[in-house]
């Protein structure tokens, strides 16, 4: 008798946990807002008939206009006055329109005019006017929904960012069994890194011809404007700086890094993602770089941070490992700034997670923490001492596409100019799964290491999806990241 009392009463507080999670209010709303609820169903059931995943991010139940991510969902348990909860469902409006902006553009032409048939809108309408009517309804909804009592407190209980690891896979792969092996061939690879890093430049084997891609040259933009521009621009209650478009772009091009990379063959080529005959390709006649932006935390404030990410037709080659070859390969390179929009840090990882390291600024660094050489070292550098004054050159390994050397530059010839274009062109195409995960990418790793609950471990992954980490659990975009792992001056 005492078990099914216990039972029952169990059974009472997971449905009321779950009805505090989503009060009737918000899944039944009023007529008020009919027009559009059906936006967002239609939409919805859109997306799902052509396969878009929509997986930037995290969506949050019942509320069909917010997303999160992981810096967002941090931020969540520090926002203590009203300015900053207002501030905080803003960034969360934000995001989810920006997600949306590109799922939208991601359809086809055949289930876009079926979208707007079913929503009643002249044929005519482009993409651009149902982005705008996208932004119309999401307004309404968030009107209608903040005047209720519960708002906030369900929209904080509702926002989570689940990691990316798999237990069940790790409880079938029997991780600590599989650990301590993988911890040796981890220190191992790290040791392999800082090799390279250690061997002078003019030393590094070449498996082809050195070819420079270099962004469009800028020449009226100096680090004392980068330094004008952190001082006058305006932060939001919470701490995040109120950057105008052009704002963005003078950072992204004044902190664009130089590309020496090896060339041995076409997959060493950079270029455009392109999506053909429903596979995704790499247009190597037109060099891209895509760039986005994000935020991490360093001693409790947010820090910006500018990515650039670069792609390749395939990792392939005689010095890559068989199990890692397959087709498209690229990695992602952030810079942390300061307050002063001085870089406090550089990063890079491969755009499956794989390969992580770091390179701080070692006058802006107090100590390492353990979890730094935890597994290996991670530190095979520092940062140029001479940058940002002068242009970062990374050198690029041939098949493998691994950096080597982090150099500065004040001229050098260039065979190739890069353009620069949004990491959305990327998320507009329709190339990735729910996961996150590109398809057509995946490799032989899983054979093998399955068990460090990754899945599809070594495939190319969208921002947002990168686990750094087969040992324990890391994302690339951990907001906790450099703090976890240095202490700042």
């Amino acid at each position: 008798m005492k078990f099914k009392l216990l039972l029952i009463s169990m059974l009472i507080l997971l449905l009321t946990g779950c009805s505090a999670r989503l009060p009737k209010e918000f899944s039944h709303r009023t007529d008020s807002v009919a027009e559009a609820k059906r936006f967002y169903a239609e939409l919805d059931r859109h997306l799902k008939n052509d396969k878009i995943a929509s997986a930037l991010g995290n969506k949050i139940d019942g509320f069909p206009y917010l997303r999160t991510n992981r810096f967002f969902t941090e931020l969540k348990g520090r926002i203590l006055t009203d300015s900053q909860k207002k501030e905080w469902i803003e960034h969360l409006f934000i995001y989810d329109l920006t997600a949306r902006s590109s799922d939208i553009k991601a359809l086809s032409s055949k289930a876009f005019d079926q979208l707007k048939k079913q929503l009643a809108l002249p044929e005519n309408d482009s993409r651009d006017n149902v982005i705008d009517l996208l932004e119309h309804y999401a307004r309404q909804l968030f009107a209608h929904d903040q005047s209720h009592a519960l708002f906030y407190k369900t929209v904080i209980t509702n926002t989570n960012s689940p990691d990316a690891y798999s237990t069940s896979l790790r409880i079938l792969g029997l991780y600590p069994l599989a650990y301590y092996p993988v911890v040796y061939f981890t220190k191992k690879s790290y040791e392999k890194m800082n090799q390279r890093f250690q061997t002078p430049a003019n030393q590094l084997p070449v498996m082809g011809k050195l070819t420079s891609y270099l962004p469009e040259p800028v020449t009226d933009i100096q680090l004392t404007d980068i330094n004008r521009l952190f001082d006058r621009i305006p932060k939001d209650s919470i701490g995040i700086r109120k950057f105008r478009p052009d704002h963005l772009q003078t950072l992204v091009q004044f902190y664009a890094p130089g590309f020496l990379i090896d060339v041995a063959d076409k997959n060493d080529l950079p270029g455009k993602l392109l999506l053909k005959n429903h596979g995704v390709e790499i247009d190597t006649i037109h060099p891209v770089v895509y760039y986005y932006f994000s935020h991490a935390l360093v001693k409790n404030s947010p820090v910006f941070q500018i990515n650039y990410v670069i792609w390749f037709p395939a990792r392939k080659g005689l010095t890559v490992p068989w199990y890692e070859q397959g087709k498209i390969d690229g990695f992602t390179y952030r810079v942390t700034l300061n307050d002063n929009g001085i870089p406090l840090l550089i990063d890079n990882v491969h755009n499956c997670g794989c390969y992580h390291f770091f390179a701080p600024d070692k006058s802006q660094l107090a100590k390492l923490k353990s979890k730094a050489t935890e597994f290996g070292n991670q530190l095979p550098a520092w940062m140029p001492e001479d940058y940002p004054k002068q242009r970062i050159l990374l050198n690029i390994s041939s098949g493998w596409h691994q950096i080597n050397h982090l150099e500065t530059y004040t001229s050098i010839n260039a065979n190739r100019i890069y353009e620069l274009l949004p990491y959305s062109d990327i998320e507009s195409l329709n190339i990735f799964n729910k996961q996150g995960v590109i398809r057509e990418t995946s490799r032989k790793e899983p054979m093998f290491l399955f068990p460090m609950g990754i899945p599809d471990i070594g495939a190319m992954r969208q921002r947002t999806h990168q686990p750094t980490r087969l040992l324990g659990k890391e994302h690339f975009d951990n907001p906790l990241l450099l703090e976890n792992y240095f202490e700042f001056k």
